[in-house]
Protein backbone atom coordinates (compact mmCIF):
# COMPACT_ATOMS: atom_id res chain seq x y z
CA UNK A 1 0.00 0.00 0.00
CA UNK A 2 1.32 3.34 -0.76
CA UNK A 3 2.22 6.41 1.56
CA UNK A 4 0.35 9.29 1.14
CA UNK A 5 2.76 12.08 -0.52
CA UNK A 6 3.82 15.26 1.68
CA UNK A 7 5.62 18.15 0.31
CA UNK A 8 8.74 19.61 1.91
CA UNK A 9 9.04 23.04 1.75
CA UNK A 10 13.46 23.42 0.14
CA UNK A 11 15.47 25.85 -1.68
CA UNK A 12 15.59 25.42 -5.37
CA UNK A 13 18.41 24.50 -7.78
CA UNK A 14 19.47 27.33 -10.50
CA UNK A 15 19.37 25.93 -13.40
CA UNK A 16 21.96 26.36 -16.44
CA UNK A 17 24.40 28.01 -13.88
CA UNK A 18 27.78 26.85 -13.51
CA UNK A 19 28.08 24.61 -10.72
CA UNK A 20 31.33 25.16 -7.82
CA UNK A 21 32.21 23.42 -5.82
CA UNK A 22 31.05 25.74 -2.76
CA UNK A 23 27.41 25.21 -4.77
CA UNK A 24 27.65 21.48 -4.38
CA UNK A 25 27.85 21.57 -0.43
CA UNK A 26 25.33 25.22 -0.28
CA UNK A 27 21.69 25.36 -0.20
CA UNK A 28 19.81 28.65 -2.06
CA UNK A 29 17.66 30.77 0.55
CA UNK A 30 14.45 30.53 -1.35
CA UNK A 31 11.57 28.12 -0.30
CA UNK A 32 9.74 25.98 -3.34
CA UNK A 33 7.34 22.81 -2.36
CA UNK A 34 9.12 19.21 -2.92
CA UNK A 35 6.16 16.60 -3.01
CA UNK A 36 7.74 13.34 -1.52
CA UNK A 37 7.19 9.99 -3.30
CA UNK A 38 7.55 6.10 -2.44
CA UNK A 39 11.11 6.24 -3.82
CA UNK A 40 12.26 9.03 -1.76
CA UNK A 41 11.38 7.48 1.56
CA UNK A 42 13.60 4.53 0.35
CA UNK A 43 16.34 6.46 -0.89
CA UNK A 44 16.28 7.70 2.69
CA UNK A 45 16.06 4.72 4.55
CA UNK A 46 18.73 3.19 2.34
CA UNK A 47 21.30 6.14 3.48
CA UNK A 48 19.92 6.22 7.03
CA UNK A 49 20.96 2.19 7.18
CA UNK A 50 24.05 2.53 5.65
CA UNK A 51 25.11 6.38 7.35
CA UNK A 52 27.00 7.07 4.06
CA UNK A 53 26.14 5.98 0.47
CA UNK A 54 27.60 6.98 -2.50
CA UNK A 55 25.15 8.00 -5.19
CA UNK A 56 26.35 5.03 -7.18
CA UNK A 57 24.82 2.63 -4.31
CA UNK A 58 21.72 4.61 -4.32
CA UNK A 59 21.30 3.97 -8.18
CA UNK A 60 21.81 0.31 -7.53
CA UNK A 61 19.52 -0.08 -4.76
CA UNK A 62 16.69 1.77 -6.46
CA UNK A 63 14.32 1.56 -8.80
CA UNK A 64 14.58 4.06 -11.73
CA UNK A 65 17.73 5.27 -14.23
CA UNK A 66 20.52 6.77 -12.87
CA UNK A 67 19.97 9.94 -14.40
CA UNK A 68 16.73 10.55 -12.95
CA UNK A 69 17.86 9.30 -9.84
CA UNK A 70 21.10 11.52 -9.59
CA UNK A 71 18.97 14.40 -10.61
CA UNK A 72 16.71 13.71 -7.32
CA UNK A 73 19.25 13.18 -5.10
CA UNK A 74 20.29 16.93 -5.96
CA UNK A 75 16.57 18.18 -5.49
CA UNK A 76 16.53 16.13 -1.76
CA UNK A 77 19.98 17.86 -0.77
CA UNK A 78 18.36 21.34 -1.64
CA UNK A 79 15.41 20.38 0.12
CA UNK A 80 17.61 19.31 3.51
CA UNK A 81 16.49 15.94 3.07
CA UNK A 82 19.84 14.62 2.24
CA UNK A 83 23.25 15.88 3.56
CA UNK A 84 26.50 16.11 1.25
CA UNK A 85 29.17 15.30 4.16
CA UNK A 86 32.22 18.12 3.37
CA UNK A 87 34.91 15.20 4.19
CA UNK A 88 34.29 14.41 0.75
CA UNK A 89 35.68 18.07 -0.82
CA UNK A 90 38.66 16.36 -2.05
CA UNK A 91 37.35 13.87 -4.12
CA UNK A 92 35.53 16.36 -6.84
CA UNK A 93 38.37 18.06 -7.27
CA UNK A 94 37.56 16.83 -11.25
CA UNK A 95 33.99 16.49 -10.36
CA UNK A 96 33.94 12.85 -11.66
CA UNK A 97 33.72 11.25 -8.26
CA UNK A 98 30.21 10.28 -6.98
CA UNK A 99 28.73 12.39 -4.86
CA UNK A 100 28.47 11.07 -0.83
CA UNK A 101 25.26 11.31 0.94
CA UNK A 102 24.33 11.05 4.47
CA UNK A 103 20.40 12.01 5.76
CA UNK A 104 19.61 15.57 6.46
CA UNK A 105 18.07 17.05 9.33
CA UNK A 106 14.33 17.29 7.29
CA UNK A 107 15.08 13.99 6.43
CA UNK A 108 15.43 12.76 9.55
CA UNK A 109 12.14 14.56 11.02
CA UNK A 110 10.18 12.92 7.71
CA UNK A 111 11.44 9.08 8.65
CA UNK A 112 10.56 9.83 12.29
CA UNK A 113 6.88 10.82 11.13
CA UNK A 114 6.59 8.23 8.87
CA UNK A 115 8.20 4.77 10.55
CA UNK A 116 8.93 6.26 14.32
CA UNK A 117 12.30 6.15 15.75
CA UNK A 118 14.02 9.43 17.40
CA UNK A 119 16.39 9.90 15.00
CA UNK A 120 14.95 14.02 14.74
CA UNK A 121 16.30 14.35 17.76
CA UNK A 122 20.17 14.48 16.72
CA UNK A 123 22.03 17.73 15.12
CA UNK A 124 22.31 15.64 11.54
CA UNK A 125 24.13 19.23 10.11
CA UNK A 126 26.58 18.85 12.26
CA UNK A 127 27.27 15.30 12.66
CA UNK A 128 27.63 14.94 9.20
CA UNK A 129 29.87 17.99 8.85
CA UNK A 130 31.96 16.64 11.89
CA UNK A 131 32.60 13.54 9.83
CA UNK A 132 36.10 12.99 8.94
CA UNK A 133 37.65 11.70 5.82
CA UNK A 134 38.72 8.04 7.61
CA UNK A 135 35.17 7.38 9.47
CA UNK A 136 33.17 8.28 5.39
CA UNK A 137 35.97 5.92 3.45
CA UNK A 138 35.71 3.01 6.27
CA UNK A 139 31.89 3.66 6.49
CA UNK A 140 31.79 3.68 2.38
CA UNK A 141 34.01 0.58 2.50
CA UNK A 142 31.11 -1.71 4.20
CA UNK A 143 28.83 -0.09 2.15
CA UNK A 144 30.13 -1.12 -0.72
CA UNK A 145 29.91 -4.88 0.91
CA UNK A 146 26.11 -4.32 1.62
CA UNK A 147 25.09 -3.00 -1.99
CA UNK A 148 27.09 -5.73 -3.48
CA UNK A 149 25.40 -8.31 -1.31
CA UNK A 150 21.83 -6.98 -1.53
CA UNK A 151 22.13 -6.56 -5.27
CA UNK A 152 23.40 -10.25 -5.63
CA UNK A 153 20.47 -11.71 -3.64
CA UNK A 154 17.92 -9.83 -5.50
CA UNK A 155 18.83 -11.54 -8.73
CA UNK A 156 19.77 -14.89 -7.28
CA UNK A 157 16.70 -16.84 -6.59
CA UNK A 158 18.85 -19.25 -3.96
CA UNK A 159 19.84 -16.88 -1.63
CA UNK A 160 17.57 -14.32 0.64
CA UNK A 161 19.63 -11.89 2.56
CA UNK A 162 19.12 -11.49 6.28
CA UNK A 163 19.93 -7.98 7.51
CA UNK A 164 21.75 -7.35 10.52
CA UNK A 165 18.38 -5.91 12.44
CA UNK A 166 16.28 -9.65 11.20
CA UNK A 167 19.17 -11.07 12.87
CA UNK A 168 19.83 -8.99 16.26
CA UNK A 169 15.80 -9.49 16.72
CA UNK A 170 16.44 -12.96 17.18
CA UNK A 171 19.22 -12.94 19.58
CA UNK A 172 19.25 -14.53 23.22
CA UNK A 173 17.94 -11.66 25.06
CA UNK A 174 20.82 -11.86 27.45
CA UNK A 175 23.29 -11.14 24.18
CA UNK A 176 20.37 -8.49 22.76
CA UNK A 177 20.38 -6.27 25.71
CA UNK A 178 24.07 -5.88 25.72
CA UNK A 179 25.29 -2.20 24.66
CA UNK A 180 27.79 -3.89 22.26
CA UNK A 181 25.35 -7.48 20.97
CA UNK A 182 28.08 -8.17 18.62
CA UNK A 183 31.42 -7.74 20.54
CA UNK A 184 33.41 -10.84 20.11
CA UNK A 185 35.67 -12.05 22.94
CA UNK A 186 38.22 -14.74 23.55
CA UNK A 187 41.36 -16.08 25.87
CA UNK A 188 44.04 -16.53 23.08
CA UNK A 189 47.13 -18.04 24.14
CA UNK A 190 50.58 -17.01 22.43
CA UNK A 191 53.88 -18.04 23.27
CA UNK A 192 52.80 -19.26 26.91
CA UNK A 193 50.99 -16.14 27.69
CA UNK A 194 47.37 -15.57 27.78
CA UNK A 195 45.23 -12.90 26.52
CA UNK A 196 41.84 -11.76 26.42
CA UNK A 197 40.81 -10.04 23.17
CA UNK A 198 37.67 -8.73 21.87
CA UNK A 199 36.37 -7.81 18.41
CA UNK A 200 33.52 -5.91 17.05
CA UNK A 201 32.65 -6.87 12.47
CA UNK A 202 32.08 -4.22 10.67
CA UNK A 203 29.02 -5.89 9.28
CA UNK A 204 26.66 -8.52 10.12
CA UNK A 205 24.53 -10.32 7.52
CA UNK A 206 22.89 -13.79 6.89
CA UNK A 207 21.85 -15.88 3.72
CA UNK A 208 18.81 -17.66 4.19
CA UNK A 209 18.72 -20.99 1.31
CA UNK A 210 15.95 -22.62 -0.91
CA UNK A 211 15.88 -25.55 2.19
CA UNK A 212 15.37 -22.88 5.03
CA UNK A 213 18.33 -23.45 6.17
CA UNK A 214 20.54 -20.05 7.10
CA UNK A 215 23.68 -19.08 7.04
CA UNK A 216 25.38 -16.17 9.03
CA UNK A 217 28.48 -14.28 8.41
CA UNK A 218 30.41 -11.35 9.91
CA UNK A 219 32.42 -8.98 8.07
CA UNK A 220 35.94 -7.09 8.20
CA UNK A 221 36.32 -4.03 5.78
CA UNK A 222 40.31 -3.46 5.53
CA UNK A 223 41.61 -0.38 3.74
CA UNK A 224 44.57 -1.72 3.84
CA UNK A 225 46.19 0.89 6.56
CA UNK A 226 46.27 -1.47 9.80
CA UNK A 227 49.77 -3.70 10.10
CA UNK A 228 48.76 -7.46 9.66
CA UNK A 229 51.24 -8.65 12.11
CA UNK A 230 52.88 -6.70 15.02
CA UNK A 231 55.43 -7.76 17.66
CA UNK A 232 53.13 -6.86 20.39
CA UNK A 233 49.38 -8.59 20.28
CA UNK A 234 48.00 -5.95 22.38
CA UNK A 235 48.84 -3.21 19.13
CA UNK A 236 46.07 -3.81 17.01
CA UNK A 237 46.71 -6.06 13.69
CA UNK A 238 44.88 -8.17 11.29
CA UNK A 239 46.66 -11.28 13.01
CA UNK A 240 45.01 -10.22 16.66
CA UNK A 241 41.72 -10.21 15.08
CA UNK A 242 42.75 -13.14 13.29
CA UNK A 243 43.31 -14.78 16.37
CA UNK A 244 39.95 -13.55 17.90
CA UNK A 245 37.57 -14.85 15.73
CA UNK A 246 39.34 -18.04 15.62
CA UNK A 247 39.66 -18.75 19.02
CA UNK A 248 36.00 -17.31 19.74
CA UNK A 249 34.82 -20.11 17.36
CA UNK A 250 36.25 -22.79 18.66
CA UNK A 251 35.12 -22.26 21.92
CA UNK A 252 31.59 -21.85 20.12
CA UNK A 253 31.20 -18.37 21.39
CA UNK A 254 28.98 -17.65 18.53
CA UNK A 255 26.51 -20.49 20.10
CA UNK A 256 25.82 -19.10 23.39
CA UNK A 257 26.19 -15.34 22.46
CA UNK A 258 24.13 -15.62 19.11
CA UNK A 259 22.12 -18.77 18.63
CA UNK A 260 24.09 -19.32 15.54
CA UNK A 261 25.04 -23.11 15.13
CA UNK A 262 27.72 -21.89 12.46
CA UNK A 263 28.90 -18.86 10.77
CA UNK A 264 32.03 -17.66 8.22
CA UNK A 265 34.63 -14.54 8.60
CA UNK A 266 34.29 -12.52 5.26
CA UNK A 267 37.37 -10.19 4.67
CA UNK A 268 37.15 -7.57 2.00
CA UNK A 269 40.59 -5.53 1.65
CA UNK A 270 41.98 -3.14 -0.57
CA UNK A 271 43.39 -4.70 -3.29
CA UNK A 272 44.57 -8.52 -4.56
CA UNK A 273 47.99 -8.61 -3.09
CA UNK A 274 46.82 -7.10 0.15
CA UNK A 275 44.29 -9.84 -0.27
CA UNK A 276 46.62 -13.00 -0.68
CA UNK A 277 49.23 -11.76 2.43
CA UNK A 278 46.34 -12.06 4.94
CA UNK A 279 45.34 -15.31 3.09
CA UNK A 280 48.83 -16.26 3.75
CA UNK A 281 48.39 -15.08 8.09
CA UNK A 282 45.30 -16.89 8.12
CA UNK A 283 47.13 -20.39 6.95
CA UNK A 284 49.69 -19.88 9.88
CA UNK A 285 46.84 -20.26 11.90
CA UNK A 286 47.16 -22.99 14.72
CA UNK A 287 50.53 -23.84 14.15
CA UNK A 288 50.27 -23.99 10.57
CA UNK A 289 46.78 -25.69 10.05
CA UNK A 290 45.40 -22.56 9.00
CA UNK A 291 41.40 -22.16 9.28
CA UNK A 292 38.45 -22.63 7.60
CA UNK A 293 36.53 -19.85 9.17
CA UNK A 294 37.97 -16.74 6.92
CA UNK A 295 37.25 -16.40 3.18
CA UNK A 296 39.07 -13.30 1.84
CA UNK A 297 38.54 -10.97 -1.05
CA UNK A 298 39.60 -7.44 -2.53
CA UNK A 299 37.42 -4.38 -2.80
CA UNK A 300 37.98 -4.92 -6.57
CA UNK A 301 36.70 -8.67 -7.30
CA UNK A 302 33.31 -7.84 -4.82
CA UNK A 303 30.92 -7.27 -7.26
CA UNK A 304 27.40 -8.13 -7.32
CA UNK A 305 27.51 -10.47 -10.01
CA UNK A 306 30.56 -12.27 -7.85
CA UNK A 307 29.68 -11.92 -4.46
CA UNK A 308 27.53 -15.13 -3.69
CA UNK A 309 29.69 -17.46 -6.08
CA UNK A 310 32.73 -16.36 -7.33
CA UNK A 311 34.54 -13.73 -4.95
CA UNK A 312 35.72 -15.30 -2.03
CA UNK A 313 39.17 -17.40 -1.35
CA UNK A 314 40.12 -19.33 1.48
CA UNK A 315 43.45 -19.87 3.12
CA UNK A 316 44.53 -22.37 0.68
CA UNK A 317 43.48 -20.00 -2.52
CA UNK A 318 41.00 -22.07 -3.37
CA UNK A 319 37.44 -20.38 -4.73
CA UNK A 320 34.43 -20.79 -1.59
CA UNK A 321 31.36 -19.81 -2.68
CA UNK A 322 28.52 -18.30 0.01
CA UNK A 323 25.68 -20.03 -1.81
CA UNK A 324 26.00 -23.62 -2.61
CA UNK A 325 25.69 -24.70 -6.73
CA UNK A 326 22.98 -27.00 -7.52
CA UNK A 327 23.50 -30.56 -6.06
CA UNK A 328 26.46 -29.58 -3.43
CA UNK A 329 25.66 -30.16 0.59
Amino acid sequence: MAMPRSTIDAPPTVARQKTTRRKRYSRGGMSVRVEITDRDLDILQAVRAARFLRSTHIIALVDGSAKKITERLGQLFHAGLLDRPRAQIDYHADGSTPMVYALGQKGAALLAERFGGDDNRFDWARKNQRAGRRFVDHTLGIADVTVAMTVACRANPAAQLISERELRAKLPEMTRTRKQPWLIGAKVAVAGQMHELAVVPDLIFGLCLLDDTRRCFVVERDRGTMPIVRAELEQTSIQRKLLTYDAAWRAKTHERLFGWKNFRVLIVTSDAVRAQSIRRAVAKLNSGRGSELFLVTSAEALTPASALNLAWRDCKDRVVTLVPEPGSP
